[in-house]
This record gives structure tokens, C-alpha cells and sequence, in this order.
């Protein structure tokens, strides 16, 4: 690598250029590269949607689910299988590994599902949902005139965000729809044979728009359309329905038979702080950046406003949270950069070589952001905590370099021409300088490994630690020479040795003929930090400290949308009393999702966000608890869940997760119950949520013996009743232009066992009760039937308080396993525990991977096994101040402190090479081993200081930073930096006294080999 150096010496002028061209196309990267709050994860996963009109949850499951079920793992492509059964629906996700390619596994799946034989009026399909499919944005809007402002968002705000580019859905809630309601007479339609179907047949037949062809006329084609009879009420009151039944008038007319109602309705409804508003979510496009869809989209409303005359209320903005966290990121990596700076200039005492020093920064910094651009990556949490966290390490090798010049300036510098003093300079650290940041590098490599999410999440990186501590590598060795030369006209000759450098020779010399004691003592403070350990506690994640939270509210499944709000307002009056809040939004009735395409009127939504001040992960248990005892005082059987609102990608840290298999739902049942009061009583635990969902009533009808004599058509009956349960909905009619929801019902609603068994149903002996040919017979059926793997599944779950997670979590097991479960049912406690031991594994093996790895490139540097071995023991002593200082600051060993302790792999191994490499070269010029030593340790001693301390400084204000607000950013955290500083702090002190001691220790071994003459 020497002749990098002495070409660039030669070429000075191109490699200004080149510098110049760098910083040129590092600027223009950062103007382009796309923002997001974590790297963009393209989840592997399938869903099958079956449809299945009049089956049961049970039936369904047995026909359809576990036969598909059991085909999908018998592929043996999938990873996790999970199976959702409803009446009429069957959803099926199918989880790969990270890394399958979708579209080969996706025919697959297809031809699969197409295998299984379905009833005639089912239908199935398979569809990628990406995870990016949430909402980036929400926006509540009020206004005085509600029709005015519903004509405006529709005609024009909805089309004009549409157009957006990056959008990928707008939906808004709380808008009014024009309902045309036909409630046909029960009696007079039967009596004259006319169904729902027959008005729906005959409306469609009336009211078709089509072209029917072409004429030519005078050299023109001129197109021929029909359009459609009905445009409007009183058109509709016309229409002429034809009777099926020979006996009848052939023509009946509809106002003869029916009711019509012209109506309008909300389809979900919602408010903001309690008043009625249109709450708007934007999707975006997979590829769209998040910022400028959110910021095109805030403008549009701000167009409009004035206009409009209405008042926006941004509910949530993740556009404005990146921007936040970068900024923040941002702002952590310029304080660390500037402490870097005061730092080498304290020590280097000269303006021009800290200049020097530090122009590693931005060229690193800006290569590193062009790279990530190039490859596809984002500017997100995890590559910009990558380079805040690299910002000290980017300086060390250049601090190297222009300290050892700097040093041979004062020496030597009026005997030798600059440029031969730049090149020797930069030869003589070479070495030390390329392995060091090799071995930084390659401590990161195993991470590339790593399965799962984690894996997916980290590898952007370490991608950006790695390029931006390579790129410092070539501005060493080859722009620091040229401007070392170029600048250093003139430096004072050295002086004696300072306080610290005199001082630390004796300590050294005391270290090295103390050598025993020391060892021992260093072994001693070791295994004490390790003793320190079960204090700490453990967490995957730290705990953030979120201000909005998501309030969810499920009423009984079959709960009408009506009696849904009339609860959710009582929610938002409470929450509307509450000084801690800042704003609410309410949504009463789920719309239909893109997997089940089912609308839940039974479940409501409430976004919160807390005044400054207040904390998600401090309101959460009074809300949950006085918002359970609120609503559950008129309907006892609901759920409510508080959960902290973030859009979090990363792994759920804080869940305890108890999952239980069986074939009996009725035991299942049971044991989902047992556990879940188990769980309650523990105060630790919060949002405790049972799974297993509740079962609901069920009628049942069969043929009795009249039926049966009769000869009655089942499926006949079944369409017939079908009919009479379910109303036929024509969605987006047009009429006039317009589109508008037509409803076809029965006037008469049965609700009630009586009303079901007196419904008069045609037979061949005349119209009959259905209770003189069927029997109606109550039944409990499951609302839903879940399954994993084709095992049936009940799953009950708590999230655990604070960040004794491994604790909680242990003793969560050990209650749940001493349990007396009913027969036919067994458990499996995961979340917490399982995800904590799972990742602390892969860590713990990515750690000694590296450490095999940094003793590669060791032994390959050293051409021996003793020096790498003595090396390798300064990572022993990493402990001593990571868990100490975690300890001290409160914080778990998270998987943010584990990433910290695998840089401190590389860190703490640069200190030591770069003292033992001029150990070595001293000793090959013939020194003794004990001067070789302490001229070393003296020669040392500044650049491994300031390169420790200028890393430390960087991440000071990462670790003295505010609580993370999300999970997100909770992986790159104060844990992170608490646990380097720490750990860097204790290595270095004893890395320069313990390393020497332990050199001189083994050293006669070395003599055994003959590797240096012997000395005394």
C-alpha cells in the first residue's frame, strides 16, 4: 500500500481533484438519497384470501383450511404457516425465509390453492400486502358546511393527492354516502314470487350504460350507446319486475311491492377531539420517499384551505418524524464531530495539523452516503447512527499519520525533504493503520449473517460503519501525505517529554517488572464487571418514550355501528377531560382490510398524542385501566388495548407471548382463560390480550321429519333464508353521473330465534313456517379458529413494564409451565424470552466469528501466533468499563450495547496493534525487549489516547441524548454509546499497561523459538 502513498505524493494535483470530485458527488447524493425512518424491509410473506358465502367457521376450517394448510407445508418452502378461519372466510399468511424470491414461491402457492376443490360459490386469491402499505400520513379536517366541504375533498382534494407522485391510496373516513334503501313488503313480494334477486336482476337490466356499436354517416364513425332508463327515485318506484310464477300478472310494478328511501349514511364514522371531522390516510408506493409524498400532500391541504374554508389537524406525519430523527442523528454526529476536532487540537496544538486530521471527516462521510445511495440504501436511523457512531473512528487513522509526520517534522525535519518525511512517515504506520481499520471492518462482516429482521436491520449498518472507516483508510494514506507535505512548511522542534509522557514511562516500567500482580489484578477486575451482569437486567430493545399512542376498542363480534359510537364517545369524553392530552381522534367502525376485505362495525380506533411532559410508556397502564372499567361498565365483554404508536419495523422487544395447541376449542378455551388471569394478576405486565377469540351464538337449521317427506330443496331453502338474513347491495350505482350505494332488503329484520322459525318459506304443499318443516337449533360457534403450522392455536400475550425483560419474562414461564392445563392442551411461552435468547445467541456467535476473524488478519500482519494472542487479550478487559458504565447510566444489556461491545471488538484490537506494531519494528532494529517497550509505549502513547479519547467525545452526545421516541430508534441508542465509551475508557488505560506486561510475559517463549536474540 506504500506505493498508494508515494503515487499520490507525485500526483498531488490529481489527488486534490480527486478529493474535489468526491466532495462534489457526496453532495449531490445527499440531495437525492431517499430519507426513512429504518432500511427498508420487503417482507417475505403471502396472504391467501378465500371467500366462502354460508359456511361456518367450523365447517370451513375442516373443508378448506387445514387440507390447504397441509398441502402449503408439505411444499416445505415456508417458514411459518398461519391460518385465520371465519364464517365465510378463510385468510392464510404464509411467512418465507428473508431473501425467497416472491414471485417464483407466489405461482407456486397459486397452483397449490388452486388444488384444493372449493364450493361452487367460493373464491380464492393470493396477494402480496406490502409492509409499507400503512398510513405515512393522517389529517383530520372540520368544517361548518359538512356537504359543502364533502363535494370539495371529493371532487377535487382526493384527486389531486391521488395525483401525487409516491401515493398509493387515499382513504377518508367520516364521509357521507348516498344510500337508496328498497325495503320490500315480505308478505306482498312472496306472495307474487318476487326475491332481492329479481329487483336487483331487473334494476341492473334497466340501468345498463353501453356502447352497442358504430354507424357511418357522411364519412364519419359515429358510436351508438344506450344509456340506462333510472335517474331517480320516482324511475325507480316505475320499474317493472316480471314474476316467475305462471299464476301471477306477468308484470309487477316495484312502488307495489317496496318502499324505497332516499338516505345518507356514514360508512365509518369520525372525529377529532369529540367534534365530527374527515380523517384522511395516505398510503405510499413502495419506492416513493416518504418526505416528499408527506410534504407534497401537507401542501395540497394548505392550497386548499383558504378556499374550502375548513381547518386541518395533522394527526400523524411519519414525513416529519424522518426528518426529526435525522436531524436529530444529524445533529448528534456534528456535536461529535466538533468535540473530535477540540480534542485533536488540544492535543496536536497546531491549527494546520488538525485541519488536516479532521478533513477525513466530511470526504468518509459524503463517499459513504454517495455508496449507499448507489447501492439502493435510504439516510435512516440505522445508516446515519452508523456514521454518527464512526465519527471518532474515522479520524484515527488519519490522527495516526499526521501525528507520526508530525513527530518525524520535529525530529528530523531540517535534515530530510518534506515529501521523503511524508512518505516515510505514512510507511512506518502503514501497516498498523491498513490492519486496524481491516479489523474494524471485519468485525462487522458476521452481521451480514444474521437471520431475520435483526440481520435485515443492521447490515445498512454496518455497510455504513465499514465504507466510512475504508474510505478514512485512503485519505490516510493518501490525501493526509499531500496535505502534510503541502502544509507543513514549518514546525517547532520537539521538545523534552512531557508530565504524561514521563509519568506513564514509570508506570510502565512498574507494570513490566510487576507484570504477575498486574495480570492478576486485571483478572480480578474482570470477573468482578462479570459479576455485574445479573444487576443490569436484559431487553431486546430499550425502552422508548413515545408521546402518541393507539387506543384500540373491539366490541362483540355483530355489534351494530350505531352502538359502537354511542361507547366510543364515551371513550373520547374521557380522554377529552384528561389534561395529559394533548389531541384525540376517534374511527368508529373498522373499514375493510386488504386481506380479509371484511368492514368490523364493531371495532374503533383512537389516536392520542400527550402534552410535552408526558410519556407513552408512563400513561399507558392508567388509560388502559380507567378505559376498561369505562367501557366494560355497559359492555362487558370488550377488549381494549393501549399500545405505544410508532412506524415501528424492528422487533418487539418488551412481549411475552404464551402460545397454546389443541384440538378441543373448548379446552383451548379454557386454558387461554387460565393463563390469561395468571398473567393479570402480575403488576409487571401490561395489555394483557387473549387471543382466543370469543365464541358467538349460533343458529342451526336442518330438515325435520316434514321437511324431509316434502322433499324440500336444501340449497333452495338456504338462498331463500340467505335472502332473508343478508340484504343485496349494489356499491357505486350510477346514476346521473353519480354513484350511489342501492340497499335491497326485507322490510321485516329477523331478530330473534321466533322470528327465524315463522319466516314462510314455499314449498311444494303451499307456504309454510319454517318451523313446521326445519328445526332451528342454538349452537356456540368460534367467532374465529386460528392455527400455526397446522396446529390449532390460542395465543395470549402481555407487554413487560421497564427493561428487566429476560427477568420478567423467566419468571412469566415458570408461573405459566406450573399451571394445570385441561387434557389435550400444551404450551409454548415464546415472544420475550424466545427472541432474547434467539438474538443474544446469533450476537454471541457473530462476536466469536469476529474475534476468529480479527485473528485472521492478526497472525497474517505478525507473521506469528504469540503477538495476536497477546492482542486478542485487550478485548477481555471490554467489560470492565461497558457493563460498569451500563450499570452506572441504568441502562440493560440490550442488543444496542451487544453492537457496541462488537465494535469495541475492532476499537479496542486498533489500540493494541498500533502499540505492539512499533514494539515489534523495535525489536527487529535490535532493541532490547523491555526498551522496545517503553520507547514504544512513549512513542504511542499520544495517537492511541487521542484516538480513543477523539472516539469517545464523538459519542458523547448519542449517549447524553434525550429517550429515544421510538422502537425504531431505540437500536441505535444511549446503550449503544454508553456501552463503547465505557468499554473504550477501561481497554485503553489497561490496554497501555496490561498488553506490555503481558508481551513481556510470554516473551521467553517467543525467545524459545528463536524469533529475537535474546536479551536480559
Amino acid at each position: 500500500m506504500s506505493r498508494i502513498t508515494q503515487w499520490s505524493l507525485k500526483n498531488g494535483i490529481a489527488v486534490f481533484f480527486l478529493c474535489i470530485l468526491v466532495l462534489g458527488g457526496g453532495l449531490f447524493a445527499t440531495t437525492k438519497i431517499q430519507k426513512a425512518i429504518m432500511p427498508d424491509l420487503s417482507f417475505p410473506t403471502l396472504f391467501i384470501q378465500i371467500s366462502v358465502p354460508g359456511q361456518s367457521a367450523e365447517e370451513t376450517q375442516k373443508n378448506i383450511t387445514v387440507p390447504l394448510e397441509e398441502k402449503i407445508l408439505a411444499a416445505n418452502e415456508a417458514e411459518n404457516v398461519i391460518a385465520s378461519t371465519t364464517s365465510n372466510m378463510v385468510t392464510i399468511e404464509v411467512q418465507y425465509p428473508f431473501g425467497t424470491d416472491l414471485d417464483r414461491v407466489n405461482s407456486k402457492l397459486e397452483a397449490i390453492v388452486n388444488s384444493v376443490p372449493l364450493p361452487e360459490h367460493a373464491d380464492r386469491q393470493v396477494l402480496t400486502i406490502d409492509h409499507l402499505l400503512n398510513s405515512v400520513y393522517q389529517a383530520a379536517i372540520t368544517g361548518e358546511d359538512r356537504e359543502k366541504l364533502q363535494k370539495k375533498i371529493t371532487d377535487t382534494i382526493i384527486p389531486e393527492i391521488k395525483k401525487v407522485n409516491g401515493v398509493a391510496g387515499v382513504e377518508v373516513t367520516g364521509l357521507r354516502e348516498n344510500n337508496w334503501q328498497i325495503e320490500l313488503h315480505q308478505d306482498k313480494a312472496l306472495e307474487k314470487g318476487i326475491s332481492l334477486q329479481s329487483v336487483q336482476e331487473a334494476l341492473e337490466s334497466k340501468n345498463a350504460d353501453a356502447t352497442v356499436g358504430t354507424v357511418e354517416n357522411d364519412g364519419k364513425t359515429i358510436p351508438v350507446d344506450i344509456k340506462g332508463t333510472i335517474q331517480s327515485v320516482e324511475d325507480l318506484n316505475k320499474l317493472i319486475i316480471t314474476s316467475p310464477q305462471p299464476d301471477v300478472a306477468a308484470s309487477v310494478k316495484l312502488s307495489d311491492i317496496a318502499t324505497i328511501k332516499q338516505t345518507e349514511k356514514e360508512q365509518e364514522i369520525s372525529r377529532y377531539n369529540g367534534e365530527p371531522a374527515f380523517v384522511f390516510s395516505i398510503t405510499k408506493e413502495k419506492d416513493a420517499n416518504t418526505v416528499a409524498v408527506t410534504d407534497k400532500v401537507e401542501s395540497i391541504f394548505d392550497e386548499y384551505q383558504k378556499e374550502a374554508k375548513y381547518e386541518k389537524y395533522p394527526i400523524l406525519n411519519y414525513g416529519k418524524e424522518i426528518d426529526t430523527s435525522i436531524s436529530k442523528l444529524v445533529k448528534e454526529g456534528l456535536f461529535g464531530a466538533l468535540f473530535t476536532i477540540i480534542v485533536i487540537a488540544l492535543f496536536l496544538r497546531s491549527f494546520r495539523a488538525t485541519i488536516i486530521s479532521i478533513i477525513s471527516l466530511p470526504v468518509s462521510i459524503l463517499v459513504t452516503i454517495m455508496a449507499l445511495d448507489y447501492i439502493g440504501y435510504t439516510l435512516n436511523v440505522m445508516t446515519l447512527g452508523g456514521l454518527a457512531v464512526a465519527i471518532g473512528r474515522i479520524v484515527d487513522d488519519s490522527i495516526v499519520v499526521i501525528e507520526n509526520m508530525y513527530r518525524w517534522l520535529q525530529e528530523k525535519g531540517s535534515t530530510v525533504n518534506r515529501k521523503e518525511i511524508a512518505f516515510k512517515a505514512t510507511k512506518e504506520v502503514m501497516t498498523a493503520v491498513a490492519s486496524s481499520t481491516f479489523i474494524t471492518c471485519i468485525v462487522f462482516l458476521p452481521v451480514a449473517f444474521i437471520d431475520g429482521m435483526i440481520g435485515e436491520q443492521f447490515r445498512p449498518f454496518a455497510l455504513a460503519v465499514a465504507i466510512s472507516i475504508l474510505t478514512s483508510l485512503f485519505v490516510a494514506i493518501m490525501l493526509i501525505p499531500v496535505l502534510g507535505n503541502v502544509f507543513f512548511k514549518k514546525v517547532k522542534t520537539k521538545e523534552k517529554e512531557g508530565r504524561m509522557v514521563l509519568g506513564y514511562e514509570k508506570l510502565l516500567r512498574l507494570a513490566i517488572r510487576r507484570k504477575g500482580v498486574v495480570i492478576i489484578l486485571s483478572i480480578l477486575l474482570l470477573v468482578g464487571s462479570v459479576s455485574l451482569v445479573p444487576l443490569m437486567g436484559f431487553s431486546l430493545i430499550p425502552a422508548g418514550s413515545s408521546t402518541s399512542l393507539n387506543i384500540s376498542m373491539t366490541l362483540p363480534a355483530g355489534t351494530e355501528l350505531e352502538e359502537t359510537d354511542k361507547i366510543a364517545k364515551k371513550v373520547e369524553n374521557y380522554l377529552g377531560e384528561k389534561k395529559e392530552i394533548d389531541y384525540s381522534s376517534a374511527e368508529v367502525g373498522k373499514p375493510a382490510d386488504p386481506i380479509s376485505f371484511q368492514k368490523k362495525d364493531n371495532e374503533a380506533g383512537f389516536i392520542v398524542k400527550l402534552k410535552k411532559g408526558y410519556t407513552a410508556d408512563e400513561e399507558t397502564n392508567s388509560l388502559k385501566k380507567d378505559l376498561s372499567k369505562l367501557v366494560k361498565a355497559d359492555v362487558p365483554e370488550a377488549d381494549i388495548r393501549v399500545e405505544e404508536l410508532s412506524q415501528a419495523q424492528g422487533p418487539s422487544g418488551n412481549i411475552v407471548a404464551i402460545e397454546l395447541y389443541g384440538d378441543d376449542l373448548q379446552a383451548l378455551e379454557k386454558a387461554s382463560k387460565q393463563v390469561e388471569n395468571l398473567l393479570q394478576q402480575n403488576n409487571q405486565l401490561k395489555n394483557v390480550k387473549n387471543e382466543m377469540n370469543e365464541a358467538r351464538e349460533k343458529w342451526s337449521i336442518s330438515l325435520n321429519e316434514q321437511g324431509t317427506k316434502l322433499n324440500i330443496d336444501s340449497t333452495q331453502l338456504m338462498g331463500l333464508i340467505n335472502e332473508q338474513l343478508n340484504a343485496v347491495e349494489l356499491m357505486d350505482y350510477k346514476i346521473k353521473d353519480e354513484k350511489i350505494n342501492v340497499t335491497i332488503d326485507y322490510n321485516k329484520k329477523i331478530t330473534s330465534k321466533s322470528g327465524l322459525e315463522d319466516l314462510q318459506v314455499p314449498t311444494p304443499s303451499g307456504v309454510k313456517p319454517l318451523k313446521e318443516v326445519a328445526e332451528v337449533v342454538e349452537m356456540k360457534t368460534p367467532v374465529e379458529i386460528n392455527q400455526e403450522n397446522g396446529k390449532t392455536l390460542a395465543k395470549v400475550t402481555a407487554e413487560i413494564k421497564g427493561n428487566s425483560i429476560l427477568a420478567e419474562s423467566t419468571k412469566v414461564q415458570k408461573d405459566v409451565d406450573a399451571l394445570k392445563l385441561p387434557e389435550g392442551v400444551s404450551l409454548k411461552t415464546g415472544g420475550a424470552n424466545e427472541e432474547i435468547t434467539k438474538q443474544y445467541t446469533e450476537m454471541g456467535v457473530s462476536m466469536i466469528t469476529a474475534i476468529v476473524l480479527v485473528f485472521l488478519i492478526l497472525c497474517m500482519t505478525f507473521n506469528g501466533l504469540l503477538t495476536p494472542i497477546v492482542i486478542l487479550a485487550s478485548i477481555l478487559f471490554v467489560p470492565i468499563g461497558s457493563f460498569g458504565f451500563l450499570l452506572i447510566a441504568g441502562q440493560p444489556l440490550s442488543l444496542s450495547s451487544l453492537i457496541g461491545l462488537l465494535m469495541l471488538i475492532g476499537i479496542v484490537v486498533t489500540n493494541a496493534v498500533v502499540l505492539l506494531d512499533r514494539v515489534e519494528n523495535n525489536r527487529k532494529r535490535g532493541m532490547k525487549v523491555e526498551e522496545a517497550i517503553v520507547e514504544a509505549g512513549k512513542i504511542r502513547l499520544r495517537p492511541i489516547v487521542m484516538t480513543a479519547v477523539a472516539t469517545i467525545c464523538a459519542l458523547i452526545p448519542l449517549a447524553i441524548s434525550a429517550d429515544v421516541e421510538s422502537v425504531s430508534a431505540a437500536l441505535i441508542s444511549k446503550g449503544l454509546a454508553i456501552t463503547v465509551i465505557g468499554g473504550l475508557t477501561t481497554s485503553t488505560l489497561l490496554t497501555l499497561v496490561i498488553i506490555p506486561a503481558l508481551y513481556r510475559a510470554v516473551e521467553r517463549f517467543r525467545r524459545n523459538k528463536g524469533e529475537f536474540e535474546e536479551d536480559t
